[in-house]
C-alpha cells in the first residue's frame, strides 16, 4: 500500500509472508534532512511484534542513500 502525499507518519505498508514494514521515505537534494525527525515521528507510532518500522531516505541523483529502523 502507499499513501500518495502522505502527511502522516508512514507511507507505506510493505506486508510480506513473515512480516510487515511500516516505512516512512524522504526526500533531499543533500545531506541527510529529515532522516532524524522521520525516526522521531516513527517512534511515536505503535507496533505489535513482527512489525518493522522504518525510515528511507531518497537523496536526488543517488537513489536511497539511507535505511534506518526504529
Amino acid at each position: 500500500m502507499r499513501a500518495a502525499g502522505s502527511k502522516g507518519p508512514i507511507d507505506l505498508v510493505a506486508v510480506g509472508p513473515r512480516d510487515v514494514r511500516l516505512i516512512q521515505v524522504r526526500r533531499t537534494r543533500k545531506g541527510s534532512n529529515g532522516l532524524a525527525s522521520a525516526l522521531r515521528e516513527l517512534e511515536r507510532v505503535p507496533a505489535p511484534p513482527g512489525v518493522t518500522r522504518e525510515a528511507w531516505l531518497w537523496r536526488d541523483g543517488q537513489g536511497f542513500v539511507a535505511r534506518e529502523r526504529v
